[in-house]
């Protein structure tokens, strides 16, 4: 697919690339203004007490969570830090995924397409608390997201990587909004002198299934040089992966068990339900279809029908076409059962997702003087993702849907209408009874072949500015002041999608009359060869090749000045640490419909609009670290810190957000550590401004019928209010599915959280190179951003009164719910808390290498989600090893065992998923085929199925991994992941699929890496 960035964009971001190369062109030409051992000692006056003063890195001394370089105050927070060898540890060439293996990360959403709506981009998700409330940075600075709040993770090669430090605590304090579970800073290489070519190929390989697909290629050029005048970076990269097809796993195929049980109802040969005429007494029970229709007892028995007050016994017709058959007679059909159930999905549908992603990125910077420095970097990133998906499926569920006898296929003998009153009896006293005959219909297009998904996203980023230092008296000062401007956009498109207009006309009366239109043979289904009906001048005419979804254009802008030291005042304790700051940032982004859904004719009813919004926010921050105690019998160190930052948003106005943390060392080697922390997270674009869309949201309406004995007095007091027509003869609902027209909310409030953490590091100096650190966290999400069913509007409204849920409604004069408007709103609240293990040693070298151990593990105690009711209730779902309400392991943990021996290098990566145990019950409970029936159940309970459970029992496997470096500057690395084969166990859900997706192990995996290096 064709990108929409144009010259004029590519243009821009070639032209920063050139910005960055020209600021390092004269300083590959310089010999030295100033070298590092002069900057230090122009910075740090004899005696300096300033941390940066220790380092040989001047001026690049920062901590996550701080603006307070060379901060003494860092190990208040708990941060893990992964660097560039255990990267290339895991043998991962996708960000996504490697942080994916993470104990406190969730899961990364996109990491595997499994949804329908899978388009490529991998967002990382801390502490399950959804990846838009995790703030993610590139060198300390937002990367841009996309526009539900969430960083594509895919814009960041791992190639550029040198490390990542993971902040497992809330920093809106420092950093502002989306920081609630945390910050995820990623810090590319530096000080590079010379240039790498690396090539890499990795494939998948089924446990069971033998398959071999899923191939991985990635490869990457990287040059930089460095010197007393800066340094500069250029790298480019390439990444191509292939899709793994669902049905090459056990997991994740078609359980032939399940198959008939729990497909669609959407069917290649079509499933009708609909009333039919009789030629009895509708008064009494047993009344059937009348003889011209075809139609049986057995396929059409009957059912009560309320009509103008009075019960009649109407042939309710369920019918599933019988395959082999033709369709033009009712004998061609039968009651539709279970076992006519179709699943396409899991065979069409990939576990992951094709990908090709093109990646440059540059960065260089230039001393102007030994105190100034001019800095520059620039981003541009291509993924391409495709992916086929099961054929469109169509709806005959609309009103004004009229088919007469023979009419495209018709074979009933009636006319067929969803609206219109159709006569389908005559009452004993001569009167007919007319009722709408028409239910719904539906059928899988496969006619129309596989739809094909296509995402075009491109990142484009750039950021410059100065920085440097400054002394007054002996306090030294950093600086800096930064312009930061970043564009998302994303193309999708689909091909091989049914077009309503055609739909509409093709099954209409005029049709015929209508030049071009070409009849749809409506009941056909595959036919008597096994084919379908649809001829391709059918197909043709409904049939929309390569529609544009939409066009999603983001574009994020900063700038800012930080100003700090870490000794502003010298205390009895140490320097005071010190940092102010402000930052002006400026989102906006549009969202174009394609062209098949701006207008009401082709794929929707009701057009979809542009969305077009913008905010900006002006910040301002204050950061303290005050040294209290030091040197002192059982106070070996006390210090606090202390942040605030106050932001003023365009859109609901202004918050201020705090922390405080402190560290006290009794003695040298043990640390404590602690903090408390307010969060918030400001609503993004999308749900803002998101432009109107049509859906078509199945409801129950609560004011249908509300005059019958048992509804609350509030519940018939806000039907009657509405104007819904109540008595014996009031409203009763007769449609299943209303429109619904989903858009943006700029009244939206932020969430709000508050944060508490307390632990301990303990290094002992008589066992150097041990580390053990735990830390527990404890976070408390409130006004919970969140969107609301139809149901739930409509329950909201007419049973608690609450006007917000009422202004979301439209009614006809009847009564009958015309339309929801469908959008976020702030209700609801997210608990969560648990422990944080790390344990490191790098054991002493031997004369037979060295080794290291490093194990992380998170335990969650809790994790619950309070959601009000609208009977005023609040319904509490703890999520925490259950199987059916999210899926949150209790324990994850992963283990780095590493070896290195001279030029050789070895790894072992093992992962702990702790089990999980859910109910094993749903619809089908008491009949011959529930899941209990069908042997689905791990504790299975025959008297009463809605008791039985399933387990899913804990999950541990294994990564290898190899490396050597040759006497010719070539490093050969080998590994293999997942080494004994292990994958969870599967469940009896849906189509088959499995939270192996969660897992983020789909099979075994085999690689191979060259790098070069000159």
């Amino acid at each position: 697919m064709k990108g929409r960035f144009g010259l004029n964009r590519a243009t821009r971001y070639a032209l920063a690339g050139l910005v960055t190369a020209a600021l390092a062109a004269p300083a590959l030409a310089a010999n030295g203004a100033s070298s590092q051992n002069q900057d230090v000692a122009a910075k740090c006056p004899a005696n300096s007490t300033n941390p940066d003063c220790q380092s040989q890195n001047l001026g690049t001394i920062s901590v996550t969570g701080s603006h307070i370089k060379g901060s003494s105050m860092s190990t208040t927070q708990p941060i893990l830090r992964i660097t560039h060898q255990e990267i290339e540890d895991t043998g991962i060439k996708n960000l996504g995924e490697l942080l994916d293996q993470l104990p406190s990360v969730g899961f990364v959403e996109g990491l595997a397409s499994g949804s329908f709506y899978g388009s490529g981009a991998e967002r990382v998700d801390l502490r399950y608390l959804g990846s838009n409330r995790l703030l993610v940075l590139l060198n300390g600075h937002r990367l841009v997201s996309q526009f539900g709040g969430s960083a594509d993770l895919t814009q960041i090669p791992t190639s550029i990587i040198d490390h990542i430090e993971i902040l497992q605590d809330g920093a809106s304090a420092v950093y502002g909004s989306d920081a609630i579970a945390g910050v995820i800073n990623i810090i590319t290489k530096k000080n590079i002198n010379g240039g790498s070519v690396t090539a890499y190929y990795g494939i998948s390989n089924g446990v069971k299934s033998g398959k071999w697909d899923g191939q991985t290629q990635h490869y990457n050029a990287t040059i930089g040089k460095s010197g007393d005048w800066g340094d500069f970076l250029f790298s480019a990269s390439y990444l191509k992966g292939n899709a793994i097809p669902a049905g090459d796993r056990e997991f994740s195929g078609i359980n032939p068990i399940l198959k008939n049980t729990r497909g669609s109802v959407a069917t290649p040969e079509g499933t009708y339900f609909f009333y039919a005429p009789t030629n009895g007494d509708p008064t009494k029970p047993g009344t059937v279809p009348a003889p011209y229709t075809g139609l049986t007892a057995a396929e059409c028995p009957d059912a009560q029908l309320s009509v103008g007050g009075t019960t009649y016994y109407i042939p309710s017709c369920a019918l599933a076409k019988t395959p082999g058959t033709a369709g033009t007679s009712g004998a061609d059909f039968h009651r539709f059962t279970d076992a006519d159930r179709y699943i396409g999905g899991p065979l069409e549908i990939p576990i992951t997702i094709n990908q090709d992603v093109k990646n440059f990125y540059t960065e260089g910077s230039y001393n102007l003087t030994p105190s100034i420095s001019i800095n520059a970097s620039a981003l541009y990133n291509r993924r391409q993702s495709i992916g086929p998906r099961d054929p469109d499926l169509v709806f005959w569920t609309r009103s004004g849907f009229d088919i007469l006898p023979g009419q495209n296929g018709n074979p009933f003998g009636f006319e067929l209408a969803s609206s219109k009153p159709v006569q389908v009896a005559t009452a004993p006293d001569g009167t007919p009874v007319e009722i709408p005959t028409w239910q719904a219909g539906y059928r899988s297009t496969t006619e129309l072949g596989r739809r094909i998904r296509q995402f075009d996203a491109q990142t484009g980023r750039f950021s410059g500015g100065l920085n440097g230092y400054f002394n007054t008296g002996r306090t030294v000062w950093d600086w800096d002041a930064n312009y930061l401007y970043s564009s998302y956009t994303v193309n999708s498109a689909e091909d091989n999608l049914s077009n309503n207009l055609g739909l509409s006309l093709a099954t209409s009366p005029l049709c015929p009359q209508i030049a071009g239109c070409v009849p749809l043979r409506l009941f056909g289904g595959q036919g008597v060869n096994g084919k379908g009906s649809w001829t391709k001048a059918m197909v043709d005419y409904v049939n929309v090749s390569h529609a544009i979804f939409d066009i999603i254009e983001k574009d994020y802008r900063s700038t800012e000045a930080n100003l700090s030291t870490s000794n502003l005042i010298e205390l009895p304790a140490g320097g005071l640490g010190f940092a102010v700051g402000y930052q002006h940032r400026n989102i906006s982004g549009s969202d174009t419909p394609g062209q098949s859904f701006r207008e009401v004719s082709r794929r929707s009813s009701v057009a979809s609009t542009k969305l077009a919004g913008q905010y900006n926010v002006d910040a301002y921050y204050a950061e303290v670290n005050v040294p209290i105690l030091a040197h002192m019998t059982g106070a070996d160190y006390l210090g606090v810190d202390i942040a605030s930052r106050y932001a003023d948003y365009s859109t609901f106005g202004s918050t201020t957000n705090s922390r405080v943390g402190f560290k006290y060392q009794p003695i040298e080697d043990l640390a404590i550590r602690g903090g408390y922390s307010q969060g918030f997270r400001a609503a993004d674009l999308s749900a803002l401004f998101s432009p109107r869309s049509t859906g078509y949201p199945y409801y129950t309406d609560p004011c249908s019928n509300y005059d019958a004995a048992g509804n609350s007095a509030e519940l018939k007091q806000n039907c009657k209010a509405a104007g819904v027509p109540g008595g014996p003869n009031g409203y009763v609902q007769t449609q299943s599915q209303t429109t619904g027209i989903y858009s943006g909310n700029t009244n939206l409030k932020p969430e709000t959280s508050v944060s508490k953490t307390l632990g301990f590091v303990y290094s002992p100096t008589y066992l150097p190179g041990f580390n053990i650190s735990l830390d527990y966290y404890h976070i408390d999400l409130t006004q919970k951003i969140a969107s609301f069913g139809a149901t739930s509007i409509l329950r909201f409204c007419y049973e608690q009164g609450i006007q917000q849920f009422c202004d979301l409604v439209s009614r006809s004069s009847a009564g009958q719910v015309t339309q929801i408007r469908i959008r976020d709103v702030n209700i609801g609240e997210s608990k969560t808390a648990g422990y944080d293990l790390g344990i490191s040693y790098d054991l002493p070298p031997t004369s037979f290498g060295q080794f290291g151990v490093d194990l992380n593990a998170t335990h969650v105690n809790i994790f619950k989600n309070y959601s009000p009711q609208p009977d005023g209730s609040v319904v509490v779902n703890s999520l925490v090893g259950d199987l059916d309400q999210g899926e949150v392991p209790e324990w994850k943990a992963r283990l780095n065992l590493d070896y290195t021996y001279g030029p050789w290098h070895a790894a072992l990566i093992g992962h702990y998923f702790s089990d999980f145990t859910g109910s094993c019950s749903d619809a089908k409970d008491g009949t011959p085929i529930s899941l209990t029936a069908l042997g689905f159940c791990t504790w299975p309970n025959t008297q009463n199925n809605s008791l039985s459970m399933g387990h899913r029992g804990s999950l541990v496997y294994w990564d290898l991994h190899f490396a050597y470096d040759t006497p010719w500057n070539v490093n050969l690395a080998l590994g293999i992941n997942n080494v004994t084969g292990k994958l969870p166990a599967g469940t009896a859900q849906g189509y088959g699929y499995i939270s192996s997706l969660d897992y983020g192990v789909f099979s075994r995996y085999y690689y191979f890496q060259v790098t070069a290096k000159f």
